[in-house]
């Protein structure tokens, strides 16, 4: 545990080097600091609420930089613990202090914005969620721009990148699947870009391809991702688990059981239980729709064993709806009872939304776009090739007039030399006749020649 003394030596050696705070009162900043600590991994929420509505007492009244990052601290507990209207409202303000303080650091407002980007991105507020990722990736690049000597250049660079693979799935979920592909795709060839996140947008590719039905281009995309240098094993374990997702909706269920094992085999290796609990959910899936309720019950069990509270989780709370099927399938009815209302009891908890559309109508959505975008692909490959090729004729057509031009112009020479000494000849000839008192004869005018 570090002590009072180091934490105010820390955040002030910060807050000096970043140019923040040199106004704040060193009880204000300890606040701060005490806020963070309880915010993180949500240690105390209350605690950490409390310790920021002290810096909104303490702090002096144009101490603008601590009353905004109080409200950025506090923004972040009511996102931690799922009151996104309050977080939006405390994020909102933070924002706006950090806008108005007298700094030059873009740093803080970039993770309000991207904080706040995140939340409206997780409730299909698409557009919004599209207005402060630009405002974000703004923040940041101004951030690294203006602010060289305090700028953590390596993992700022990295920020940025990661704002526009954001992006890049805010396109794909607002249905612009042509534009999502093209800023996936240009991320993944910039060699500019961390190798991590050109590995995301390979994978993100790789799902839309999916789920679009083009089973073959999302193959290779994964399998790119588990041949990769540049991706860890997490990402490898992603790959696996969706190369098996993909296979499974393909129709090919027993190629996607040795597939997903695979994936579970990787990600028992990892500290995330929670992408460990996901891979179990789709094989016990991949087991009901194989004909084997017994093994797929043990599957599920055996997910549930691990250390995580899947009543709170939207995506992973499914798990008592396949249980209920599954134990009608093996006759436990009490069981089966019992795990439905677990399910219905979850469900009404997130209130979710019927979605309009059916999941064939998003396919074929999706499979649209990318059949246009991988056209365009085309056109500009054969573009390209026709331009290759006109540049190719252009320089065979300059070459071969440069070398009609050299024949001519030696032609030229030639003839115009023989000419001059013809006259030369002439000349005397006439010198000759002079000399002897003859008139010299009157020379016959040639077309031009003498003149050209």
């Amino acid at each position: 545990m570090r002590s009072n003394k180091t934490l105010i030596i820390i955040l002030f050696s910060l807050a000096l080097q970043s140019g923040f705070a040199q106004n704040t009162e060193r009880e204000v900043l300890v606040s701060l600091d005490s806020a963070v600590r309880f915010m993180q991994g949500n240690k105390d929420p209350g605690r950490a609420l409390a310790y920021c509505n002290a810096v909104q007492k303490k702090a002096r009244a144009n101490d603008l930089w601590a009353k905004a990052k109080s409200f950025e601290i506090s923004g972040l507990v009511y996102k931690n613990t799922n009151h996104q209207d309050s977080a939006i409202l405390h994020f909102r303000q933070a924002l706006y202090n950090f806008n108005i303080a007298d700094t030059t650091d873009w740093f803080e407002s970039y993770l309000v914005c991207r904080n706040m980007a995140s939340i409206h991105q997780r409730y299909q507020l698409y557009d919004m969620a599209k207005t402060y990722y630009d405002s974000a990736l703004y923040f940041i690049s101004n951030h690294v721009i203006f602010n060289p000597e305090i700028s953590r250049q390596d993992k700022d660079h990295h920020r940025r990148d990661l704002v526009l693979y954001f992006i890049g799935q805010n396109s794909a979920e607002r249905g612009h699947i042509e534009l999502a592909l093209d800023q996936l795709r240009s991320i993944e060839q910039a060699d500019t870009i961390k190798g991590s996140t050109r590995i995301r947008a390979m994978n993100y590719q790789g799902i839309l391809y999916k789920n679009g039905g083009m089973y073959d281009s999302a193959k290779v995309k994964f399998q790119k991702i588990i041949e990769s240098p540049m991706a860890s094993k997490s990402y490898q374990a992603i790959a696996w688990h969706n190369l098996a997702g993909t296979f499974y909706d393909e129709g090919h269920t027993k190629e996607a059981l040795k597939i997903i094992d695979k994936a579970i085999e990787v990600k028992s290796g990892l500290k995330s239980q929670r992408s460990l609990f996901i891979s179990f959910l789709d094989k016990g899936e991949y087991l009901m729709q194989y004909g084997r309720p017994e093994l797929a019950y043990q599957v599920f069990k055996k997910g549930l064993l691990l250390d995580l509270d899947v009543s709170r989780s939207r995506s992973l709370f499914v798990v008592y709806h396949y249980l209920d099927k599954v134990c009608g399938q093996l006759n436990k009815f009490d069981e089966s009872d019992e795990w439905s209302e677990r399910y219905f009891s979850a469900s009404e908890a997130f209130n979710d939304e019927r979605e309009s559309l059916s999941l064939e109508d998003k396919r074929s959505n999706i499979l649209a776009s990318i059949q246009k975008f991988e056209m365009k692909l085309v056109s500009e490959k054969r573009e390209v090739e026709l331009n290759n090729r006109n540049d190719k004729n252009k320089v065979v057509a300059v070459v071969l007039l440069i070398l009609a031009f050299s024949a001519f112009y030696w032609f030229y020479k030639e003839k115009k030399s023989r000419h001059k000494k013809g006259k030369k000849a002439l000349s005397e000839d006439i010198s000759s006749i002079v000399l002897s008192g003859i008139d010299p004869p009157e020379p016959e005018r040639e077309e031009e020649e003498d003149n050209t």
